[in-house]
């Protein structure tokens, strides 16, 4: 089930913290006291941990969960006011917090013309998506990195803000971190002079005798160390051509406009017919003015790696 994460004129959308209402109906549990676990299933966080409620007279339970991402998240409710067990397990279910990239709230008034727009909103967000690769959201992500005995760690992603840092499994509490001006690389936040190291220094064979301590300084991050780099990334606001283009493909789902196919023929003979397709008509959106606003958006690499 997806929750849309829109501006309402109760909470309108910042990048702070929101609360939205998930809706469960657990049956055969009327009014009984539950407890309710939500995991964010980006990084397996717990955002409600043993919260405790009760379903109504007619098995329901509406849960207000505070969220800032668009992410996937696990919603348990356990039988009990106790411990949580698994024994206790009643219901579970998954629901995807997603940010529309047009507000379907602002472009009807009614709530059955409301649902139809967000329905072909939905539709239209899933063809970009499926030309963009990480779409336009704004996500919590784990990033893994192995130390390459330098002062950086390159990122790809489109990171905003670091939320904390693990170095090999452990929590790292003593030192912070910063995203570097230009966004490529994450590195350590220091103050004073400092020349940072954008490379492995060159390690020589040390004899018995080499007090290695005074001769090889260390880096902030160590050859061989794993990384664990917990993220913001993703778009602060929706750009505003990715909303012209979702507005124009909601045009044409509403308008019938499906049959792109038709654009890409090459060549039509009769007798028992025969036609030949362009190559273009397997690409794209269907629309040549979405396709040109989503060409700067494409990532011909979308994963680091060794051919």
């Amino acid at each position: 089930m997806e929750i849309l994460r829109v501006d309402t004129a109760t909470t309108p959308f910042q990048l702070g913290t929101q609360k939205f209402q998930f809706p469960i109906v657990v049956d055969g549990y009327a009014s009984t006291a539950v407890t309710v676990n939500v995991t964010d299933l980006s990084d397996s966080t717990l955002v409600m941990d043993a919260v405790q409620a009760t379903t109504t007279s007619a098995s329901k339970l509406t849960i207000s969960v505070p969220l800032k991402y668009d992410a996937d998240y696990k919603i348990q409710v356990y039988n009990t006011h106790a411990t949580v067990a698994a024994a206790n397990l009643i219901y579970e279910d998954f629901y995807e917090v997603r940010r529309p990239y047009v507000d379907p709230n602002t472009k009807a008034t009614t709530a059955t013309d409301i649902a139809a727009y967000a329905a072909n909103e939905q539709l239209a967000r899933a063809i970009i998506d499926s030309i963009v690769a990480d779409g336009f959201y704004y996500k919590k992500k784990a990033i893994l990195a192995i130390g390459n005995g330098s002062d950086f760690i390159p990122v790809w992603d489109n990171v905003k803000s670091i939320i904390s840092v693990y170095e090999n499994n452990v929590l790292v509490t003593s030192k912070t971190f910063e995203l570097t001006k230009d966004g490529s690389a994450i590195t350590q936040t220091y103050t004073g002079e400092l020349n940072r190291s954008e490379s492995a220094p060159v390690l020589l064979p040390a004899s018995n005798s080499d007090y290695t301590e005074l001769i090889y300084g260390y880096t902030g991050f160590p050859r061989e160390y794993d990384y664990k780099i917990i993220a913001e990334v993703g778009y602060l606001n929706i750009p505003a051509d990715i909303k012209k283009a979702t507005e124009l493909l909601i045009d044409d789902i509403n308008c019938g406009r499906l049959d792109y196919y038709k654009r890409y023929i090459g060549a039509y003979n009769t007798d028992q017919f025969r036609i030949q397709f362009d190559k273009a008509v397997f690409e794209g959106t269907g629309n040549i003015l979405v396709d040109k606003i989503l060409e700067k958006y494409k990532k011909p690499v979308t994963r680091p790696g060794v051919l």
